[in-house]
């Protein structure tokens, strides 16, 4: 109870879109929302998806152009 976790997902030095169950939840500069993400913010190395809660979830991206 009352657990929740971080996700990491690499840059590989490019801006990124993050997608999370099929839902745009990072737009290359900023969070927008995703069911069970409180927030999330980067670093130069990595977009930080912070106070995930237990559950299944599948992470994809592609590059910002």
């Amino acid at each position: 109870a009352g657990t929740s976790g971080v996700v990491a997902v690499p840059r590989f030095g490019a801006r990124r879109v993050v997608y999370v169950n099929g839902v745009k939840a990072w737009s290359g500069t900023r969070f927008l929302r995703a069911r069970g993400i409180e927030t999330a913010d980067q670093d130069g190395t990595y977009i930080y998806f912070r106070g995930v809660v237990p559950g299944n979830r599948t992470f994809t991206w592609r590059t910002k152009r």
